[in-house]
This record gives C-alpha cells, sequence and structure tokens, in this order.
C-alpha cells in the first residue's frame, strides 16, 4: 500500500470517526444533564499548558515587560532540562524566528487584560543574538537569560517579565489532509519578578496524533479542524491556555 493511499485513509477513517462524534454530542443535547455533560466532555480539548510555579504574586503585577522567547540552538533528539521550569524537553527543529512567533502570539493573546499595563522590548527581533552574546560573558544559559531579562525589567521599570524559551518549533510535513510528519511544539514560559523571583512556569510539550489513535484530541480536531495543522495553529493552542491562565492570576484578588 502507497504512503499517499496510507494517508488518505486515515484522513478518511479520521472523518468517519469525527462524524460519529459529532452526531454523538448533537444527540447528547436532547436527553438528560448527565448526557448532555458527556458530550461536553467528548468535546472539551485536553490541557496542552502544565502549570509548574505559579505564584499569589503574580496578582501584584501591575507593569509586564514581554520579551521575545529564545530559540535553544537545534541539536535533534537531545534531552534537555529547562533551567527555569524544570520540565525535560526532547530538543527538535527550532528556527531562530520561532522564538519571536510566539512572542507575537502571547502579545495578541494578552491583549484583553485591563488590570495589567504590557511593556515591548525595544529590540524584539534582536533578544536571540544579544542573549547568545550575553551569554558568552557569563557561562551558562540559565543564568546569563535570568540576568538579561531581570535587568531589561529594571531597565523599563516593570514589575516583572515574561518570556520562555523554544526548544521544538517542528512544522508539518505534508498536506492538510495527508501529512508524512505532523507539527511538533515544546516551549518553557515564565514569569519573572524584577527581584528575580518565579513567579509563574509553564511547559507546552506537544505534537499533534492521529485522531482514530488519540482519542483525547478529538477536542482539538473540533476547534481546530480535521485535518493535520500547521506549526502555528498547534502553537496557539499552548499560547491560548498560557494568556488564559496567566490571566486569571493576574487579575485575582489580593488577599
Amino acid at each position: 500500500m502507497s504512503a499517499s493511499w496510507k494517508s488518505w485513509s486515515r484522513a478518511f477513517g479520521s472523518i468517519a470517526l469525527f462524524g460519529v462524534l459529532a452526531v454523538g454530542c448533537t444527540y447528547s443535547g436532547y436527553f438528560g444533564g448527565e448526557s448532555r455533560e458527556v458530550g461536553a466532555a467528548l468535546t472539551a480539548p485536553s490541557p496542552v499548558l502544565r502549570v509548574t510555579h505559579k505564584s499569589d504574586r503574580l496578582a501584584g503585577v501591575k507593569a509586564l515587560l514581554l520579551v521575545p522567547f529564545v530559540s535553544y540552538p537545534n541539536k535533534e533528539g537531545e534531552i534537555l532540562k529547562d533551567p527555569f521550569v524544570g520540565t525535560v524537553f526532547s530538543r527538535g527543529p527550532c528556527p531562530a524566528q520561532s522564538g519571536y512567533a510566539l512572542y507575537r502570539m502571547l502579545e495578541d493573546a494578552l491583549l484583553p487584560t485591563p488590570e495589567l499595563r504590557i511593556l515591548h522590548t525595544d529590540e524584539p527581533e534582536g533578544v536571540q543574538g544579544t542573549l547568545w552574546d550575553y551569554a558568552k560573558k557569563r557561562g551558562e544559559f540559565g543564568e546569563a537569560l535570568s540576568a538579561y531579562l531581570i535587568g531589561r525589567a529594571k531597565e523599563t521599570g516593570a514589575d516583572a517579565v515574561l518570556s520562555g524559551v523554544v526548544y521544538r518549533y517542528k512544522e508539518r510535513v505534508g498536506e492538510a489532509l495527508g501529512a508524512e510528519e505532523p507539527a511538533s511544539i515544546a516551549f518553557s514560559v515564565f514569569v519573572l519578578s524584577r527581584d528575580g523571583g518565579l513567579l509563574f512556569g509553564g511547559a507546552v510539550d506537544k505534537t499533534q496524533k492521529e485522531l482514530l489513535g488519540n482519542i483525547a484530541d478529538v477536542g482539538y480536531y473540533v476547534k481546530g479542524g480535521l485535518s493535520w495543522w500547521p506549526v502555528e495553529r498547534l502553537a496557539r493552542f499552548g499560547i491560548d491556555e498560557v494568556a488564559s491562565t496567566l490571566r486569571s492570576a493576574f487579575s485575582a484578588p489580593k488577599e
């Protein structure tokens, strides 16, 4: 059986399963509350973001500096522990511009946060080179990045700084209905106070899988369309969860 035929077979199989699930979710609305809950559970996406740190001090942040994420130099297959959130990631293809892409997504997603004044670095596309030059002088990557970000927060008068590290930003290989390889992302995201404290840490590590082989992802297929997504769409699911989690934390009432 050819690779092309296998791809189309998977696509049609997924479409058939999607139809069954869609009908099931529709009919659940005609029955009692328990049935409606079952239908909702079938279409609710499982979380992409894993929160590793979350401080009550986030509610006191009124001015937040956003700095583009740093794309870690690619060495595919290497296992690396993030120095901020403690999560272990498997590295993969990671274009230098991927950090800026995530930064822009998060910038847009955080806009409806009236309690927060968002500041921006004055060198959004140059952070990558600046940071690596800085790291060469100081040595260890985590210490260099922390010192750089905290310094920028103090310079701009921000209460805290938000950034992250991208370990994998792999584009889909093939077409939407017949991908040879799926999109895959892996990145950390964190908020540091200007005094160096870790206020928030989270990890996103996601590779799109076939619906037939991973029923837990049905909610994402409902939201994102029954197809193999480009990496940007996959990344937005993670970024939207980051933004939603942070908006709730920033607007939480002080005790």
